[in-house]
């Protein structure tokens, strides 16, 4: 068992409680690929690329991804730099070399199908627009929970460069939204993270403002109303600036920031599928 491994394997211990059974039998199932990019094969000509948040793993995108592979699309999750290991190996991953990561999958994924759509979770849908602007034969964009801005933002910012002085690391934190259960991210990232990072989180974030003139392919954006980190108008800035002729935003009750990644809400499931078929 890798050191990774074996400190999500502790973490699940330690919050095996507050864990619904279904998600710690399918955890266990997965232990040895939670940190381990995934390629599902499909039966089609188009492939999804599923890019994973900060401080997490292409895991988070398993269910989604297993999803779409059962209506026949390939599927393909890269593991970002930096990420799946230790957090000190986020010290060193830049925010354009998590561009870099994914465009590099999608530079070999398009030459393999003929429509790739590129998924992002969190910083991942930040990511994907990045890629995107750089490559206008990307078929389309499902962004979800992705941060046009962060609640209390500059507070948050300023606090942080305050905080950076003193201390290198500082502890992730999720509070429990009303009525949804522990989503699968908060066992599988990182439990700490360096601050220099979270910098470099936000820059891929204030970077993405720059280009969303550049964005015309279909985006479907997906939002959850009562999202910890993510500003309730994030979803309507980004709707607002991209010139997609294509485009909708679809706002999800009672889920959490990470809410894709449990498998709940089904017919979000279906929406995306639904996207992928009609466009």
């Amino acid at each position: 068992m890798t050191e990774y491994v074996q400190k999500i394997y502790n973490t699940v211990r330690q919050r095996g409680r507050n864990i619904p059974n279904t998600m710690l039998n399918r955890y266990n199932d997965d232990l040895n690929i939670i940190n381990k990019p995934f390629h599902l094969k499909g039966t089609c000509d188009t492939c999804v690329i599923l890019v994973h948040g900060w401080t997490s793993t292409p895991y988070e995108m398993r269910v989604l991804g297993e999803q779409l592979n059962v209506e026949g699309f390939a599927v393909d999750a890269p593991l970002l730099s930096g990420h799946g290991t230790q957090p000190e190996h986020l010290e060193n991953a830049s925010w354009d070399q998590w561009v870099d990561d994914v465009e590099k999958v999608y530079k070999r994924i398009k030459k393999q199908y003929a429509k790739v759509y590129i998924g992002g979770m969190s910083v991942g849908g930040n990511l994907a627009l990045h890629v995107a602007a750089n490559n206008l034969d990307v078929d389309g964009l499902i962004l979800m929970s992705t941060p046009y801005t962060l609640k209390h933002e500059k507070i948050g910012v300023s606090m942080a460069q305050v905080m950076s002085k003193f201390i290198s690391y500082k502890k992730k934190y999720y509070p429990r939204v009303w009525n949804t259960e522990p989503s699968i991210t908060q066992l599988i990232s990182y439990q700490r993270y360096p601050i220099s990072s979270a910098f470099e989180a936000h820059e891929t974030i204030r970077q993405s403002h720059k280009i969303l003139r550049d964005i015309v392919q279909p985006v479907f954006l997906i939002q959850p109303k009562r999202d910890h980190l993510v500003s309730s108008g994030s979803a309507e800035n980004i709707y607002n600036r991209i010139q997609s002729k294509k485009k909708e935003i679809r706002i999800i009750e009672k889920a959490s920031h990470n809410f894709m990644g449990n498998g709940d809400h089904a017919e979000v499931f279906d929406s995306v599928i639904s996207f992928i078929k009609q466009n």
